[in-house]
């Protein structure tokens, strides 16, 4: 279809499915319009799974990335673009890429965006936000989300130098995380990972800095981060938050990353609309980027 064919931003529907889609063939033929307003790419990856982006120009020095959570079933499909509705009516350029992970198997609900045994996405998804932001003319890049999105951005933004990474309530190690969805995902996804002796649950040791971002921070790194975190999410706040905060502290990277805790509800929840738009504000902000 003619790329120029993109839709006015503010008549994307909820959930973006009344936006053109363009078909792609492989991510190095990745070449978004700069036309304003919306649309959406299909783009294969790695010859298993799909990348489903929609990308929305407007007129913007700034590109936010939108990751989404764990799919809720029989409420969230494919593909899903997390926090659409919340950033219309922002200024920035946004992409939104939903979890080429997930279309390996529709019983899978949490990817964190990683790819299979053969592909580590993030570096393929942190070449298609480059080119996004080329094609807009983005000079600062955020990317943002909540949870196992939350992980995703701060994962791929390790990968691009200059960018903020803006998670909030945030997995930072997979094996930390609730067994049922890790060992969903092992089993749907990496069963050759499962050990043949001990614990299954030390399974994901093997993905090393991929699945953990400790370890992916534990070197030096080119971006900066504000991490946002619910004070009242006793999980998210004890095996992510917490170690998550000491290995920044005793790492390279102390003087670009922040912490922000705040006061949700005593559950695992996202962000409110207006704390999420106000999260990134305070990132662009804090790290001298311009709105």
């Amino acid at each position: 279809m003619d790329r120029s064919c993109s839709l006015a931003a503010d008549a994307i529907e909820r959930g973006g499915t009344n936006v053109p889609v363009h078909e792609v063939s492989s991510v190095e033929d990745f070449s978004p319009s700069a036309n304003m307003g919306g649309l959406r790419y299909r783009v294969p990856v790695g010859g298993r799974a799909t990348l489903d982006a929609l990308l929305v120009v407007k007129s913007s020095d700034v590109l936010v990335v939108a990751f989404h959570g764990m799919m809720v079933k029989g409420h969230h499909h494919l593909p899903r673009f997390e926090w659409l509705r919340t950033l219309q009516k922002t200024p920035y350029n946004c992409l939104y890429l939903s979890d080429p992970t997930l279309t390996l198997d529709p019983k899978l609900l949490l990817g964190w965006y990683i790819g299979w045994e053969e592909l580590d996405l993030f570096p393929v998804l942190a070449s298609v936000v480059s080119k996004a932001a080329e094609a807009v003319g983005a000079s600062s890049a955020l990317l943002a989300g909540s949870s196992g999105g939350g992980f995703a951005s701060l994962q791929v933004s390790s990968y691009l130098p200059g960018s903020i990474a803006v998670p909030c309530n945030a997995q930072t190690s997979i094996g930390r995380y609730r067994w049922n969805a890790q060992a969903n995902f092992l089993r749907r996804v990496m069963p050759q990972l499962e050990p043949e002796q001990g614990s299954r649950r030390k399974w994901a040791r093997a993905l090393g800095a991929r699945g953990s971002a400790l370890r992916q921070y534990a070197t030096p790194r080119d971006n900066s981060v504000l991490y946002f975190q619910n004070r009242h999410d006793p999980h998210h706040v004890e095996k992510h938050y917490a170690p998550f905060r000491k290995a920044i502290e005793a790492s390279p990277n102390a003087q670009n990353v922040w912490f922000e805790l705040y006061d949700g509800p005593n559950a695992h929840e996202p962000p409110t609309p207006r704390l999420f738009r106000e999260s990134i504000a305070q990132g662009l902000e804090r790290f001298g980027k311009p709105q």
